[in-house]
C-alpha cells in the first residue's frame, strides 16, 4: 500500500464518521416506520448499533469484501457477503424500493447513479432522496449546467430524485406516497 492509501482510507474513516453523526435521528426515525430496512451492510449512516434490534425491525446488510476497508456491522439481523461490486448492487436494488443516499465517494455516487438511470428508463419504480443539500449542491449545479444544458438529460429526470436535510422531509415523503 502507497503511503497515500493510509491517508485516503483515514479521510473516509472521517467522512463516515461524519454521516453516523447524521445518522441517529434517521435510524430512530425509520425504525418505527418500516418492516425492513436493506443497507449496505458495512460502516454505513445506518450502522444500526441496536436500533433496529429494539425496535424489532429486520435489517438487512449487504456488504462487499475489501482487503483494505470494511467488515460487515456487527448489528445486521441477517447479511450477504459479495466479492464483487455488479451482484452486491443488484441485490441492493432489486430488494429496496426506496433510497436514501447519505454523503459519499465514488461507491455510493455509483450505486446512485444506477438506480437513476433505472429509474429514468422505467426499469425501476423507487424513489430517491439524497441527504444532505450542501454536500450534493456541486453535483446539482453539473447536472444543470453541464448535462441539462447539453440536452443529454432532460428537466423531468431531475424531478427523479430529491434533495433533504431532514428526516422528518423523507419520512413525511415516503408516508405521503404510501398513500397515493
Amino acid at each position: 500500500m502507497s503511503s497515500a492509501q493510509p491517508r485516503r482510507w483515514e479521510r473516509r474513516r472521517r467522512a463516515a464518521s461524519n454521516r453516523r453523526r447524521q445518522g441517529p435521528a434517521f435510524r430512530r426515525a425509520i425504525t418505527n416506520s418500516v418492516a425492513a430496512c436493506v443497507e449496505t451492510g458495512g460502516f454505513s449512516a445506518l450502522e444500526i448499533r441496536g436500533a433496529f434490534a429494539r425496535a424489532r425491525t429486520h435489517s438487512v446488510g449487504f456488504n462487499i469484501m475489501l482487503p483494505f476497508e470494511q467488515k460487515s456491522n456487527g448489528f445486521l439481523t441477517q447479511g450477504a457477503k459479495f466479492s464483487a461490486f455488479a451482484p452486491r448492487k443488484g441485490a441492493l436494488i432489486e430488494n429496496s424500493e426506496i433510497f436514501v443516499i447519505f454523503p459519499g465517494g465514488f461507491g455510493t455516487l455509483d450505486e446512485f447513479f444506477e438506480i437513476l438511470v433505472l429509474v429514468q428508463t422505467g426499469f425501476k419504480r423507487a424513489r430517491i432522496y439524497l441527504y444532505d443539500e450542501e454536500f450534493y449542491a456541486p453535483l446539482m449545479e453539473f447536472f444543470r449546467t453541464s448535462l441539462l444544458k447539453s440536452g443529454a438529460i432532460n428537466e423531468s429526470d431531475l424531478q427523479n430524485f430529491k434533495l433533504c436535510d431532514s428526516v422528518d422531509e423523507i419520512l413525511t415523503d415516503v408516508r405521503t406516497g404510501e398513500n397515493e
